[in-house]
C-alpha cells in the first residue's frame, strides 16, 4: 500500500512561504511611474498570516502605486512611523482571524495618522471590527482596488 500524506502545519508554512515570495517578486517587478502614489502595507500586532497584505500589495502595485511592505505583526507606532517615513499617502492592513484588541490597536493606529490618510483593513477578520471613524473595511481585492484608486490623482492615472 502507498504511504498516506498528511499535511502538516510545517507544509502549509512552507506553501505560504512560497506563495509570499512569489507575490513579493510580482509586486516588486512591475514597474510604477516615478509620481505614483505610495501605500504602505502591514499586518497589526498579533496578525502573523501576510497572505492577504501580500495579495493586496500585488493588486496595488499592478494599478500603480508604490508599495511599501512593513511586515507581519506589528504595533500601531510603528506601522504609523513606516507611514510617514515613507511618504505614504494610504495605509492597508490585513487580518486574517479576529485578534483580541485588534479594535484598540487600530484606533491608535488612527489616531498616530494624518486624518487626511486613509486607514484600510481588509481580511476574514476585519468583518469582525466595530466600525469606527476613519478606518474603512475593505470587502475584498475589487474594493480595494476601487479604495485605492479614489486616493490617485488624475495625473498619477495619466502617467
Amino acid at each position: 500500500a502507498l504511504p498516506i500524506w498528511r499535511v502538516t502545519v510545517a507544509h502549509e508554512h512552507a506553501a505560504s512561504a512560497a506563495m509570499l515570495q512569489l507575490l513579493g517578486w510580482l509586486a516588486r517587478s512591475l514597474e510604477v511611474p516615478r509620481a505614483a502614489p505610495r501605500v504602505v502595507l502591514a499586518t497589526p500586532r498579533g496578525e502573523r498570516h501576510a497572505f492577504g497584505a501580500m495579495m493586496a500589495a500585488s493588486v496595488a502595485a499592478h494599478d500603480g502605486w508604490h508599495v511599501t511592505w512593513l511586515g507581519a505583526d506589528l504595533p500601531a507606532a510603528q506601522i504609523a512611523a513606516g507611514a510617514e517615513h515613507g511618504g505614504a499617502r494610504a495605509v492597508g492592513l490585513s487580518t486574517a482571524v479576529q485578534e483580541p484588541g485588534l479594535d484598540r490597536e487600530l484606533g491608535a493606529l488612527r489616531e498616530l495618522l494624518p486624518s487626511h490618510m486613509p486607514l484600510l483593513i481588509g481580511g476574514p477578520g476585519a468583518a469582525f471590527l466595530a466600525d469606527a471613524p476613519g478606518v474603512t473595511k475593505v470587502r475584498d481585492l475589487a474594493h480595494w482596488r476601487a479604495l485605492l484608486a479614489t486616493h490617485m490623482t488624475s495625473a498619477e492615472l495619466e502617467s
